[in-house]
């Protein structure tokens, strides 16, 4: 199959190997109108405010998650539990997000997954504080985290089926996802009132998930993916084939275990240099707030010069990031370094949905980004493990940054050696060596 220009008419497909851009493709039979098909690439506008609603209240939830470690330690728990803790969340996601892609791929549902995995982390954060013990709390955060991750992935999948038609998933997840910003920033700012108030904070976080549950009920799935998924068996192995793909997940796990790692010590390092506990806070918001344009950037961006010029600069950016919280002389300087995260969280999150959506066929659309969400959860386990290990080791918080630093690095240089643009028809109109090297692989490998 040869594919001419950005759009597709929606159509059963069944597997076939495209030589050139090394990933499965299909060869073609014509659908039948549905009587709420969207135009190619397009979301309805009632689809579009139900995802957009689902993360704001998603992500308003994650703010007071983020809080969490202050609940437990006030209830007694020592700070390395509560790092297991989040080991646990995050590898709850890396151990369930393959099966729940398939599962969802072959029943061909996603809503579901996104109402039920709502309503469970609703459950959790109710009974939170009705828990006692660090066994009683990791069965909480395990099945916690295994929801979450089913969440993200269902709704991921969900906007990636109505936009693949054209090639615009990195526009159409950076609409709906940039609410999620927003919803975090909200419920930050209004909780810094409430943050020493236990009952608020959990309260807040099972309100919110219960919102993003109601939020998905209106949406309707779309009509191409339930014909497909009745029509096509899944193939999860094809994606693993495609090296493209494998080699991106890779880079995107390193990525996500500097980031994570990153995010777990840095309010310490802030604490270290004097930073009051406002100040951190604030830290956090800054980095939501200035997420928010980027968001919105990255996905016409992505679509118009293609997904790995904007990968690369995230994953070039990072570094630098890790860099600067290992040099910064005293806690103040953190807000410049904080205005860098759309450029490293912003760009990755948008362009990664999307350069997995345009590698994976139809019928594999959740399984691909429930490979994504394993890398991710993969990463979020091991970075503050990681990071733990090597700050007992060096004693020193520059030290971890520095290595953090290091390990993103690496992520660029196989990026930038091995990995294929997906889009096809992108071009990068930037000239001298970076445009070159953000065109193509350093290596020219063999499509």
């Amino acid at each position: 199959m040869q594919i001419t220009g950005c759009h597709r008419r929606p159509q059963l497909e069944t597997a076939a190997v495209n030589g050139y851009h090394g990933r499965v493709t299909t060869t073609r039979e014509p659908a039948a109108p549905a009587d709420h098909a969207a135009p190619a690439g397009a979301i309805p506008e009632r689809e579009h405010i139900c995802y957009s609603a689902a993360y704001f209240f998603m992500f308003s939830a994650v703010a007071a998650y983020m809080l969490l470690p202050l609940v437990l330690v006030g209830r007694g728990m020592s700070r390395p539990e509560t790092g297991y803790l989040l080991a646990i969340y995050a590898a709850a996601g890396a151990l369930t997000q393959m099966g729940i892609g398939r599962l969802s791929d072959r029943l061909g549902l996603r809503r579901p997954l996104v109402i039920a995995a709502a309503l469970v982390l609703a459950a959790c954060f109710a009974v939170f504080l009705k828990m006692d013990g660090f066994g009683q709390y990791a069965a909480l955060y395990f099945f916690g985290g295994a929801a979450f991750h089913t969440a993200g992935t269902a709704l991921a999948a969900a906007i990636a089926d109505w936009s693949s038609e054209g090639h615009r998933t990195a526009t159409a997840f950076a609409r709906a996802r940039l609410w999620g910003s927003a919803g975090y920033v909200v419920a930050l700012i209004a909780l810094t009132r409430w943050v020493k108030s236990d009952s608020v904070i959990v309260a807040w976080a099972a309100g919110s998930y219960l919102l993003t549950a109601l939020a998905m009920i209106p949406a309707r799935e779309s009509a191409r993916h339930t014909r497909a998924a009745l029509k096509l068996q899944s193939r999860a192995s094809e994606l693993v084939r495609d090296r493209n793909l494998a080699v991106f997940l890779v880079c995107f796990l390193l990525f996500k275990i500097a980031e994570s790692a990153s995010n777990a010590f840095v309010a310490l390092r802030l604490d270290q240099l004097g930073g009051s506990r406002a100040l951190i806070a604030w830290a956090l918001a800054i980095n939501a707030i200035a997420e928010i344009p980027l968001l919105g950037l990255a996905g016409p961006l992505s679509e118009r010069i293609g997904r790995r010029p904007v990968l690369l600069v995230a994953l070039l950016v990072l570094p630098l990031r890790m860099a600067a919280y290992a040099s910064i002389p005293t806690a103040a300087w953190v807000f410049p370094v904080q205005l860098f995260h759309g450029l490293t969280f912003g760009f990755m999150s948008v362009a990664s949905v999307a350069y997995v959506a345009d590698r994976a066929p139809d019928d594999l659309r959740a399984t691909a980004q429930g490979l994504l969400r394993m890398a991710m959860a993969a990463g979020m386990c091991i970075g503050p493990l990681a990071g733990g290990m090597v700050l007992a080791a060096t004693n020193s918080m520059p030290a971890l940054f520095w290595v953090l630093g290091g390990v993103v690095a690496l992520g660029a240089a196989v990026f930038a050696l091995f990995v294929a643009e997906s889009l096809p028809g992108a071009s990068v109109k930037s000239g001298g060596i970076f445009g070159r090297i953000a065109a193509h692989p350093i290596s020219r490998m063999k499509q």
